[in-house]
C-alpha cells in the first residue's frame, strides 16, 4: 500500500521552465501506474470487466495514488522564475485562461524561509536552508553559528552539501560523520585575515618602492631644469620617461 509518491527536484540554479518540466515527471508516473494496473487485469484471467474498461486498462473503480513533486532550491537568490503554467504563457486572458488547466510548483526557496518555516524541518536540511539563506550576510551567517549549537555537531553530508551550494570553500574536520561548522568557518576567516594582511604588506611594499622610484626621477628633472635651461618636456625627453608616465611629472 502507498499513501502518496513524493518527487524531489534538487535545484542549484533557478529554472525558468519549471512547471511543463514537473508537469511531465507527474503525468508519466500516472501513465505508468496506469500501465501497471492495465497489466494486472490482463493477468487476472477470472476478471470481468466493461469494454470500456478493458480498451481504459483502468477500471471504474481503479484509484491513482496521489503524486506530488517538490522543487528544492539550494540557492541564495529568490526565485524569480515562473512558479505555474499559467504564468507561462503567451497570453493572459482569463476567460481564456479558465480553460487552461494551470499547475502549479511545490517550491522551497531559502530566501523565502521564515523562522517559523525553518522549525517545520526536523532534519540538518533546517540548517542547510538556513546557511544558504545568510551566506551573503557575513554578519548574519556569524550570528546564527554562534546561536544555533546544531552548527557545531553536523552531519557530514549535509555540511558537504552547503558548502558546495554557496561555494564557502570551508575545509572540515570529521570526527565520527559530524564537522563542526563554526570551527571551520573561524579557521577560513582567520586565513582571509592573515592572506589580507601578507597582501596589504606586499602592496604597501611595492608601493613604497615606487614612490622612492618616482621622487629619483623628479630629483633628476629638476637638475637637468635647474643646471642645464631645458624645459620640463626636453628634460622628460632626456631621460626616456615614457609618454604614459609622464603626467605623474607635470603635476609634480
Amino acid at each position: 500500500m502507498a499513501y502518496l509518491i513524493l518527487g524531489i527536484e534538487n535545484q542549484a540554479s533557478i529554472h525558468y521552465a519549471m512547471p511543463p518540466r514537473n508537469l511531465l515527471y507527474d503525468a508519466l508516473e500516472y501513465t505508468r501506474q496506469i500501465e501497471r494496473t492495465a497489466a494486472r487485469r490482463r493477468e487476472d484471467k477470472n476478471a470481468k470487466y466493461s469494454a470500456s474498461e478493458y480498451l481504459s486498462g483502468f477500471g471504474k473503480s481503479d484509484r491513482l495514488i496521489p503524486v506530488i513533486t517538490l522543487v528544492i532550491y539550494f540557492g541564495s537568490e529568490e526565485w524569480d522564475a515562473p512558479r505555474s503554467l499559467h504564468e507561462m504563457l503567451a497570453i493572459q486572458n482569463k476567460e481564456i485562461l479558465s480553460f487552461v488547466s494551470d499547475y502549479k510548483l511545490n517550491l522551497i526557496v531559502p530566501a523565502e524561509l521564515s523562522a517559523t518555516d525553518f522549525q517545520k524541518f526536523q532534519t540538518d536540511l533546517r540548517e542547510v536552508m538556513q546557511y544558504i539563506q545568510y551566506s551573503t550576510d557575513r554578519r548574519k551567517l556569524s550570528s546564527l553559528l554562534e546561536d544555533n549549537s546544531r552548527f557545531t555537531k553536523m552531519n557530514w553530508n549535509a555540511a558537504m552539501l552547503l558548502n558546495e551550494c554557496t561555494k564557502s570553500g570551508l575545509k572540515f574536520h570529521k570526527s565520527g560523520g559530524f564537522v563542526d561548522m563554526c570551527k571551520a568557518i573561524k579557521e577560513i576567516r582567520e586565513k582571509e585575515y592573515l592572506g589580507g594582511h601578507e597582501a596589504g604588506f606586499k602592496k604597501g611594499h611595492a608601493e613604497g618602492r615606487r614612490e622612492e622610484h618616482i621622487n629619483s626621477i623628479q630629483t633628476s628633472l629638476t637638475a637637468l631644469i635647474k643646471n642645464m635651461g631645458l624645459s620640463l618636456e626636453q628634460a622628460m625627453d632626456a631621460l626616456d620617461i615614457p609618454k604614459e608616465e609622464r603626467s605623474i611629472y607635470r603635476e609634480k
